[in-house]
């Protein structure tokens, strides 16, 4: 049984760890512009309610509730009235008039006050009003803001959900981070030379790091020195039998790396700690 070294596990984890912290932080800016556009298209609907007419080729308002109103009172406003029928008629669009005004405030107060607010309990709002940002703060000898955020309760949602989750893995004893198998490929070319591919991993993350290959490669030299080889002098990757000299030949070493009880990947797999899995050949 070779000795445990857990130094290219802990890297693998390593590198685990950053990727899953580069996959939540992604997440969590995808999140963060699909519930921006959700507020901005729940804006962009409420305030299109107060909008009767919009312009063909630019889109803007050019009627809204408020001018509806604006309209009807100019209407009422410049005619006379003098027959009984005329002021019954003159009260009738008043009415109308008090109507449209009662809509276009309702109007506002969705624009102005229910829709922001319903908004900040859902979203949250960032307080960038220096009173708070920076003046309290300062009477508090704290430092000074850009803004204050203020959870809505998606915010507080994604926290509590957070908080299960990690209990929840703690309490099953779940490992922190997933770790995949890695497949290698280890021969002799025809010059009697190691070579020694950089490794895949069983997820297909393509991973820019190379401190796993070099620390697999000398899991590999240190395999073959427990068999009995050691590097030809005055060569890398050519070996040598320590007893005798006697060359390992390519025939040779596929014979000792594919040994059920002594091969290669039965000795990096206890040596490590980790899953290895040779690289299939062929097309």
């Amino acid at each position: 049984m070779p000795n445990k070294d857990l130094e290219m596990q802990k890297e693998l984890k390593r590198i685990r760890q950053e990727e899953l912290k580069n996959e939540l932080k992604a997440y969590k800016l995808k999140i963060s512009e699909d519930r921006h556009y959700a507020m901005e298209d729940d804006k962009a609907k409420l305030e299109n309610e107060g909008v009767l007419q919009r312009d063909e080729k630019t889109g803007k308002p050019i009627k809204t509730l408020w001018t509806q109103v604006e309209e009807q009172v100019d209407s009422v406003l410049s005619v006379k009235r003098a027959a009984y029928n005329d002021w019954q008629n003159a009260m009738t669009e008043v009415l109308a008039v008090m109507c449209d005004l009662s809509k276009a405030m309702i109007q506002t107060r969705k624009e102005w006050i229910t829709g922001p607010l319903s908004q900040a309990l859902v979203y949250g709002v960032q307080i960038t009003d220096p009173l708070f940002t920076q003046t309290i703060p300062k009477f508090f000898g704290l430092p000074a803001q850009k803004a204050i955020p203020i959870p809505g309760s998606l915010d507080i949602y994604d926290l509590i959900s957070g908080f299960v989750k990690d209990k929840f893995e703690k309490f099953t004893g779940k490992p922190d981070v997933d770790l995949p198998s890695l497949e290698h490929s280890v021969g002799f070319n025809d010059k009697n030379e190691l070579t020694v591919e950089p490794l895949l991993r069983s997820d297909k993350v393509i991973s820019a790091e190379n401190k796993l290959d070099a620390l697999f490669k000398k899991g590999v030299v240190d395999w073959l020195d427990q068999i009995g080889y050691a590097p030809k002098p005055g060569t890398n990757n050519e070996f040598m039998d320590k007893n005798d000299g006697t060359p390992l030949t390519k025939e040779m070493f596929e014979t000792k790396k594919n040994d059920v009880n002594q091969g290669l990947n039965a000795y990096l797999s206890d040596r490590f700690d980790l899953n290895f899995v040779p690289r299939p050949t062929g097309p």
